[in-house]
């Protein structure tokens, strides 16, 4: 029971899903258990899903957009944005290489803050995943403008940047140029920033 319980909660940890009910599992685990070997293994992700439980959106920096019956497609989603290059990431909640992207924003955005680059995060979760999407914002400050996919809006996603079987394969980045329109459709990740910025500089210059 002490290796199961345990595992439960590693594997939590591990798939970096932040159930909610796990901290409160680590705590009758830790008094069922004191004297478990696992403990200090389980604590330090115990605490970061503490930390993303608590996670709030705020901030001035963090705008969410609507995505009613009006968007149906990419070209609806970044209406508000006519005028600007707008750098999109295509991402869900459950991809953990999405996440893994994250980390490397920061040094992006500071490299082209120069250049009025607008970010656009696209989530394909689920609506009722709506919470866990908000506090994964929070949670890596992804300060920038936010939408949550509609049905109409989600499948056009997958029919536009998706394969010829409309498969779509997350995180997926994308170039829109000062028209409104897709410059790059699978353009590079933040973890090449130079590329990134040679990207969208081709098109801010224009």
């Amino acid at each position: 029971m002490q290796y199961a319980q345990a595992l439960l909660i590693y594997e939590d940890e591990f798939q970096t899903r932040n159930t909610p009910s796990i901290p409160q599992l680590y705590e009758r685990y830790k008094a069922e258990f004191p004297n478990s070997p696992f403990l200090s293994v389980l604590e330090p992700g115990v605490n970061k899903n503490l930390r993303f439980q608590n996670s709030r959106i705020d901030d001035k920096d963090y705008h969410i957009l609507p995505c009613d019956s009006t968007v149906e497609n990419l070209e609806d989603a970044v209406k508000p944005f006519k005028g600007k290059v707008v750098y999109i990431d295509v991402w869900a909640t459950w991809c953990g290489p999405c996440i893994k992207k994250f980390q490397y924003l920061p040094a992006l955005k500071e490299k082209t803050h120069n250049m009025d680059i607008v970010y656009l995060y696209i989530s394909i979760d689920r609506p009722q995943d709506k919470e866990k999407w908000e506090k994964t914002i929070g949670y890596h400050q992804l300060k920038g403008y936010h939408l949550l996919v509609n049905e109409k809006l989600g499948k056009s996603l997958y029919a536009e940047l998706g394969n010829e079987r409309q498969i779509l394969s997350i995180p997926c980045f994308v170039v829109i140029d000062k028209t409104g329109k897709i410059a790059i459709r699978h353009a590079a990740a933040p973890d090449e920033p130079e590329k990134v910025i040679e990207q969208l500089g081709t098109y801010y210059n224009e």
